[in-house]
């Protein structure tokens, strides 16, 4: 019954059958999704400065969501990791983008060994483009411990590394 009412209420675009404090977290995430997927990944890239005003924003925004709800951070979590990975300072920043993209590659290689039929395998193998260290679940935890010491938990590796693509200053001069 209550799956069949909220998909009910959301087919009736937020009407007076979901309560407000809902609708505001169901707003809050879908304009935090927004500005990750048409603002940040949709950029060429972003400077030094671009990434600052892109914290400011989405600080402004947690303040006019703060009147509707406590923690409007924990509904954005999607643009705050965002403006976090664009602010990073650059050693950091390469960090986390070697990690997450090792940990892809490494995840891509297991899947193209799977589908060809072998047998799910954590060793990836001699890929000297991962480092020494060719363990799957070594790179994945890897990646995530980086992540969390730097404040980010919830966006996956691919959507961080793709994140992390778009900072000019990681791009060498493309």
């Amino acid at each position: 019954k209550i799956k069949r009412f909220f998909n009910l209420s959301l087919s009736l675009s937020f009407s007076t059958y979901l309560p407000t404090n809902l609708r505001m977290i169901i707003i809050i995430l879908l304009v935090g999704r927004r500005i990750v997927t048409h603002v940040v990944m949709n950029a060429h890239s972003f400077s030094t400065s671009g990434a600052r005003r892109l914290k400011t924003d989405v600080d402004s925004l947690l303040g006019v969501f703060h009147g509707h709800l406590r923690k409007p951070s924990a509904s954005f979590v999607e643009a705050v990791e965002a403006s976090v990975l664009l602010n990073l300072p650059i050693e950091d920043a390469s960090r986390v983008a070697t990690a997450c993209g090792g940990a892809e590659r490494a995840r891509a290689r297991v899947s193209e060994h799977t589908e060809g039929g072998g047998a799910l395998r954590y060793d990836i193998g001699n890929d000297e483009s991962l480092g020494e260290n060719n363990d799957l679940d070594a790179l994945v935890t890897s990646a995530a411990a980086i992540k969390n010491e730097l404040g980010v938990f919830n966006l996956d590796d691919t959507v961080t590394f793709a994140i992390l693509s778009k900072r000019a200053d990681l791009r060498g001069g493309r």
